[in-house]
């Protein structure tokens, strides 16, 4: 009888133990936490202080603060954290770690202000910002980068090679390299991009990323080749360059467009015609047509619009919308007379006025 009453209060005295009566912290608990000074961190906490406690005056208005724990007989104040509404059931509270406190060896805790008994967090210390000693990539870093093919970009760095690191034999002339980072246990080279100093403690240099490469599914990264261990930048992708090379107009595009009969518009293009293009014998006195379209697989002359030098990058012209072709129904598109390829605006119809 008497091991079947002492079995009764183990399992009794269990339950209390796992789940308090009053208020307490479920993070940080345990030891073994460490925070960085001046880092955004989360307490969180159960029970409202009502439920078993006799509260403070104000428990909607309790005090979160910080204490030092290196005595657990004689925890003693040092900063005040943050005031919470304990009344609530639970809760997660974001706070930054005081960063003046920062030496890593002295214990602490949290503490929710309660009479009599107030609630504990589990210990942890301060560390310092961790600033690596060796070379590191300061951009790109982390991933889900996505760079287009023939983009100019940008890479830097912090920490002279020279730092913690037996580096290539002329540090002055390190290769940095991409590298197909598909497999991170076997990172493999790719092209080199650039040379650098790395015995600078800091820099950003300019790379284009190769077209070549363009396929958006391979994971990439840069490699700054130093000996033991190489530095490497965040992992990226290469998307192919959708971007026209070719002459193209900028307007009219699109569908829907109503010119009234008589009236001045302007056409707009950009991209030389000679880029991408076998142009017509003339590429400075490349015509304009006005083009029926309303069969786009035999799109058919109608009228000369305009002469242009279509070798400019980009250029606006304005032109007068012949009035004997408003009918309101007909499809007409501006034409780029090229060759051995044409060049197409968007569909508008003539209105009369």
């Amino acid at each position: 009888m008497l091991l079947k009453t002492l079995a009764v209060l183990a399992v009794a005295a269990t339950s209390v133990y796992a789940q308090p009566d009053h208020t307490f912290f479920t993070s940080p608990v345990g030891e073994g936490v460490v925070y960085t000074g001046g880092s955004n961190q989360v307490f969180s906490w159960q029970k409202a202080c009502t439920s078993g406690d006799s509260t403070s005056p104000t428990p909607s208005k309790t005090e979160v603060v910080l204490v030092n724990t290196d005595n657990p007989n004689g925890a003693f104040f040092l900063d005040y954290v943050m005031t919470i509404d304990c009344t609530k059931e639970n809760g997660n509270e974001k706070w930054t770690v005081p960063e003046r406190f920062a030496d890593g060896k002295t214990n602490y805790a949290l503490r929710i202000g309660l009479l009599p008994t107030p609630a504990y967090s589990g210990n942890f210390k301060i560390t310092g910002t961790q600033t690596p000693d060796h070379t590191i990539f300061t951009s790109p870093v982390g991933d889900g980068i996505t760079y287009t093919g023939g983009s100019k970009q940008v890479f830097s760095w912090q920490n002279a090679c020279t730092a913690g690191d037996t580096t290539s034999p002329t540090p002055a002339e390190t290769e940095v390299h991409l590298v197909n980072a598909n497999n991170p246990n076997g990172a493999f080279y790719v092209a080199t991009i650039a040379t650098i100093d790395c015995t600078k403690d800091q820099g950003n240099v300019k790379w284009t990323v190769p077209e070549k490469y363009a396929d958006g599914k391979t994971n990439y990264a840069l490699k700054i080749a130093l000996v033991p261990y190489s530095a490497y930048s965040g992992i990226f992708k290469i998307a192919k360059n959708r971007t026209p090379k070719h002459i193209i107009f900028t307007n009219p595009v699109g569908t829907g467009i109503s010119y009234r009969g008589g009236s001045k518009q302007v056409f707009s293009w950009k991209n030389a015609c000679t880029a991408g293009d076998t142009t017509s014998p003339t590429p400075a006195k490349t015509q304009v047509h006005l083009v029926n379209a309303n069969n786009p697989n035999a799109v058919f002359f109608v009228d000369t619009i305009a002469t242009i030098d279509c070798r400019k990058k980009q250029g606006n012209v304005k032109w007068t919308v012949p009035k004997r072709f408003a009918d309101g129904k007909t499809k007409y598109a501006l034409k780029f007379d090229l060759v051995p390829n044409s060049v197409y605006s968007g569909i508008f119809k003539i209105t009369k006025s």
